[in-house]
């Protein structure tokens, strides 16, 4: 597949899984709660494997939001060996946990770990540690990007944003009890992917305008 085509993909994939999960992750609670309140179920469904459905469905928006990291890595040179290179292994590594740690929490008995006084849910814990490890590659990636002059030096801030300020804020909302840790982390993803997959676009289509219009610097001039 030719480079374009995988940065125009991956562009338009991480801009639509972010706009999928902005619902996603601002209702995806108050839904689950309505679920069980009313009893509401699909079709030939049980309650239960309904809420299970709803909860299954945010691998369709993270896995979309995963393919922008390969239209990143096909759109910048700088992220195909080195740091680069560790970054975005690093991120996709982080979407595949988030991906199966999530299903194995819902679709799986609960497996729990004492740590000191409390004790710990083994897959709800790789959901969260997967968050932290995708916004660390995304980080390094950024850091890598930063360097480079041009559009790249834009991509690669908005890239370094989500660990500190996912992080940050999360922590906050947790100890105030105004929101969740997971859920803050969603909304960042959702926001950073957006702003990616738009640059990603527009600098794929300006790119290919200008190479348009460059001179051919071969033939007889007239």
């Amino acid at each position: 597949m030719h480079i374009s085509t995988v940065v125009r993909r991956g562009a338009l994939a991480s801009l639509f899984g972010g706009l999928i999960f902005v619902p996603y992750a601002l209702w995806k609670s108050a839904v689950t709660t309505r679920i069980e309140a009313t009893g509401w179920h699909l079709p030939g469904v049980s309650v239960d494997a309904t809420n299970q459905l709803f909860h299954a469905f945010e691998a369709v928006p993270v896995l979309l939001m995963a393919a922008g990291v390969a239209a990143l890595a096909a759109n910048h040179e700088n992220l195909r060996y080195g740091a680069g290179r560790v970054g975005v292994v690093v991120a996709l590594g982080g979407f595949a946990a988030i991906t199966v740690f999530h299903w194995a929490e819902h679709l799986y008995p609960t497996v729990a770990v004492s740590v000191a006084t409390a004790s710990v849910g083994v897959f709800e814990a790789g959901y969260y540690v997967g968050w932290v490890t995708t916004n660390l590659g995304l980080f390094v990636c950024g850091l890598v990007l930063t360097r480079s002059p041009g559009r790249s030096e834009t991509v690669g801030r908005v890239l370094a944003l989500p660990l500190p300020i996912a992080t940050a804020v999360s922590c906050g909302a947790v100890l105030t009890g105004v929101y969740t840790f997971a859920g803050t982390h969603r909304l960042v993803a959702a926001m950073t992917w957006i702003l990616v997959g738009a640059l990603l676009w527009l600098g794929r289509n300006r790119n290919s305008v200008n190479s348009r219009e460059a001179p051919s610097t071969t033939g007889f001039s007239r």
